[in-house]
């Protein structure tokens, strides 16, 4: 299991969701509402600061395989076409004054971009991230213009806290079960 590459998921995943925790706070204006992205965004800073140390930890050196390397090509290739559609979403909306819709649209995208994400990695993990969030878009379409933007926002962002902790977790509960049992056997008997 590659515990550093979920430590790494959940840390761009976090980083992400509380960017768009920020979104959200933004669109809201009432107060009591808006405390709860405000604390959503204190938890994606907690999980921020969990998945460093995964990053951080020790790992043997190990030369990347060929089909690595072609894994990750697929997925650098997935990720510019992740960001050049987004770049061309915000271009063609605000040339088409439809800027309310940015949020949904790049919501899209991102939850869109998850689903070969999985193929490719083999994770089930990252395909269900992509199906919440395109069900959340999908959501959002029923709501009143007024909470779209908001509901968006939130939504994307609690579906990669989700995740990411999700991830954390599995590579906290991976790492104690690799690492050394500490029997007792090395200390002194005394008062026993």
């Amino acid at each position: 299991m590659m515990i550093r590459g979920l430590g790494i998921g959940a840390l761009i995943c976090s980083i992400f969701g509380c960017i768009w925790m920020l979104a959200a706070i933004s669109f809201i204006d009432n107060e009591r509402i808006n405390l709860l992205p405000k604390v959503a965004l204190g938890f994606g800073v907690l999980l921020i600061a969990s998945a460093v140390p995964i990053i951080a930890m020790p790992a043997k050196k190990q030369p990347k395989s060929d089909a690595w390397t072609r894994r990750a090509k697929r997925l650098q290739i997935v990720n510019a076409v992740q960001w050049s559609s987004i770049a061309a979403a915000i271009l063609l909306l605000n040339i088409t004054h439809r800027v309310a819709l940015i949020p949904w649209v790049i919501s899209v995208i991102v939850g869109i971009h998850f689903l070969p994400w999985g193929a490719i990695l083999r994770l089930t993990s990252y395909q269900l991230l992509g199906a919440a969030i395109l069900a959340l878009d999908l959501a959002a379409l029923i709501l009143p213009s007024e909470t779209h933007r908001a509901f968006v926002a939130a939504g994307t962002g609690l579906a990669l806290f989700c995740a990411s902790c999700y991830w954390v977790l599995k590579a906290w509960i991976a790492c104690s079960r690799h690492a050394p049992l500490h029997t007792g056997a090395n200390q002194s008997s005394e008062g026993v």
